[in-house]
């Protein structure tokens, strides 16, 4: 039997070093209604994760915002930084995304914390570093997905 490797052994060997740059966000993924700017109040949850090219199918390790309308990735980040939406390598816009789901997506990767977000036209890809991180990130993507479909009360809203 072959030992199974690690999620980050897995997404190292993937990553090609010559890689061609990816291609930036298209209108139709950025929503239309992108914010050109990103302030940390508006930040409902971020950190690292790997996430799958558009073209090359490499899985690239990028910074990841999420706020009440858009996902974005950024190549550098950190806690308490703002950010410039122009400087994205790629945006989602929460509206435009039909379902979020982990397990079909470790399936169809092979990769472990490994999740998918559909959307009309393209699927996207990304991998937590640990199981609860991945269950947290669709857990709060999934609630900003009713939410947007929903009108809610924000005095009864629980927060995440």
């Amino acid at each position: 039997a072959v030992p199974r490797m690690s999620t980050k052994d897995r997404l190292l060997n993937k990553i090609g070093r010559s890689s061609p740059p990816e291609e930036p966000a298209t209108p139709q993924e950025l929503g239309g209604d992108a914010p050109a700017f990103i302030s940390t109040q508006e930040i409902v949850k971020e950190g690292w994760m790997m996430k799958q090219s558009k073209t090359m199918k490499q899985w690239r390790r990028r910074y990841v915002v999420l706020t009440n309308s858009h996902i974005s990735t950024f190549k550098t980040g950190g806690p308490g930084q703002e950010y410039r939406s122009r400087k994205a390598t790629e945006q989602i816009a929460i509206k435009s995304a039909v379902s979020v789901k982990s397990q079909q997506a470790e399936l169809e990767t092979g990769i472990a914390n490994s999740f998918l977000i559909q959307c009309p036209g393209r699927r996207f890809y990304f991998a937590a570093d640990a199981k609860q991180e991945k269950e947290d990130w669709v857990r709060t993507i999934g609630k900003l997905m009713v939410r947007g479909t929903v009108m809610l009360n924000p005095e009864e809203e629980g927060g995440y």
